[in-house]
């Protein structure tokens, strides 16, 4: 009888399931079944937040053509219709929720209009170069659209690195009011590397327009930019410039200003105001500035070190920023230059620390040499034209020919450095009398001659100039 009992009790729940299941009602009444379909992503009718909102029906059943945009949408819009101002901040807002048909129009409409450069600047500053780039790679933002993109941008750079302007932020770093310093500082700091120029112009300058602590700590907040552009300055720049980028050097950072110090203590054209600075600063590392000797050997290794480098970096084309002197030497220009270009550049300028102090031994003066060399042969693969071949014998003497020149070949091959080889071998004269001849190409033992060796070198290039 229980048995009976249970399986009726069966039969009718099957039954009420059965007939709810008819009539399509929901068991939960008139709210959703949790257990059904997926809501639709983002709020109901929702077209600026979360996904698209599902197409919409008219009353005969076909798809409505457009959906009135939302209150937000709405008000952004009239905004923008205010002014050129409004219509970047209403751009910002719109790009941020996402709805790039309405970025488009507005950019598309900013197209048409004659703004000002000034004026654009600001447009820009009030989007952010952050969500200009992001527009720039909608897909559904049009051409118009992007064409104003990359006006504003424009305009926003050529306010930010202007030279008056960023000399006035330079002024006004020691300005009374903090709020005054705090915005020349960002003014700077949106300047990029053409603050950097106007910085260190400013420091190493006779008459600074602003206290140099000041001017360091904002130099250093824009990267290493500064540091290199001071390291050229103390290297090549003007006497008394040589001088303001030491002080400038040592009070980043001193022990890693060795170089330009020790250079500056012993080169043969320091003048008495730059050797008692580098001898100042010196002292206060070590009770004894070091010799000459041990300068000569400090430098030589490091330009070794730099050598070894420069043979690691890939021949690729990544790219850094190379400073250099200006034409004036009291001031540096910058450029984007391949990396392998920039590491020999270093070693040149180790080279040229060693050149400085002069007096050198043949196995110095020929690896400074070979370092000028590959340097030219990176920068102009085509070097070598009488001038040019002349220029380098002038300036090294006996050091570009005889056995001095051989052995600079023969260290080369060792070191594998083929661009300060092909420049040797070019340095070799072809019209030179019969005992040089014999010299490059038979040589007094068994083994061949460096230069021979060059010719039978693995490297094509090499050996096609050998």
């Amino acid at each position: 009888m229980r048995n009976l009992l249970l399986k009726a009790n069966s039969i009718l729940l099957v039954m009420l399931f059965a007939s709810h299941s008819t009539a399509q009602e929901s068991p939960f009444g008139d709210f959703p079944d949790p257990f059904g379909e997926e809501p639709a992503a983002g709020l109901a009718g929702d077209t600026v937040f979360g996904g698209p909102a599902p197409e919409q029906e008219g009353t005969d059943g076909e798809p409505v053509a457009d959906v009135e945009p939302g209150p937000l949408v709405t008000q952004l819009i009239e905004h923008a219709g205010r002014g050129n101002l409004q219509l970047a901040q209403a751009v910002a807002s719109l790009a941020r929720i996402g709805n790039w048909k309405e970025v488009d129009r507005l950019l598309a409409a900013a197209e048409g209009r004659t703004i000002s450069p000034p004026e654009m600047a600001q447009m820009a500053r009030k989007i952010g170069p952050a969500i200009l780039m992001r527009i720039d790679l909608q897909s559904e933002v049009g051409e118009k659209a992007r064409a104003a993109v990359k006006k504003l941008s424009a305009a926003a750079t050529s306010e930010a690195e202007s030279a008056d302007r960023l000399r006035r932020a330079i002024d006004g770093l020691d300005a009374p009011a903090v709020d005054n310093r705090l915005a020349s500082a960002r003014a700077l700091l949106r300047g990029g590397n053409a603050a950097i120029a106007e910085l260190v112009a400013a420091i190493v300058s006779d008459n600074p327009p602003a206290p140099q602590d000041e001017m360091l700590r904002t130099l250093i907040r824009l990267g290493d930019g500064g540091w290199q552009a001071l390291r050229q300055l103390a290297l090549y720049g003007q006497p008394n410039v040589r001088v303001g980028a030491l002080r400038a050097l040592a009070r980043i950072d001193t022990t890693a200003s060795l170089p330009e110090l020790v250079t500056a203590l012993h080169a043969s054209d320091s003048t008495a105001t730059e050797v008692e600075t580098a001898n100042t600063i010196l002292a206060s590392l070590a009770s004894q500035p070091p010799s000459r000797e041990a300068t000569v050997s400090s430098l030589h290794a490091d330009l070794n070190r730099r050598r070894e480098a420069a043979a690691q970096i890939n021949n690729d084309d990544r790219v850094r920023v190379s400073w250099s002197v200006d034409s004036n030497r009291t001031g540096v220009t910058y450029q984007p230059t391949r990396e392998i270009m920039l590491a020999y550049r270093d070693v040149a300028d180790a080279a040229s620390r060693l050149r400085r102090i002069g007096g050198l031994s043949d196995e110095v003066e020929r690896d400074v040499m070979s370092a000028d060399l590959a340097y030219r042969l990176m920068v102009d693969p085509d070097w070598g034209d009488p001038d040019q071949i002349q220029e380098i014998r002038a300036a090294f003497g006996a050091t570009a020919s005889g056995n001095t020149l051989l052995s600079a070949i023969a260290d080369s091959l060792q070191q594998d450095n083929q661009p300060a080889l092909i420049g040797l071998v070019r340095l070799v004269n072809p019209d030179a009398p019969a005992n040089q001849v014999s010299l490059f190409l038979r040589g007094s033992g068994s083994a061949p001659t460096p230069l021979v060796a060059a010719a039978l070198s693995p490297a094509p290039k090499v050996r096609y100039e050998a």
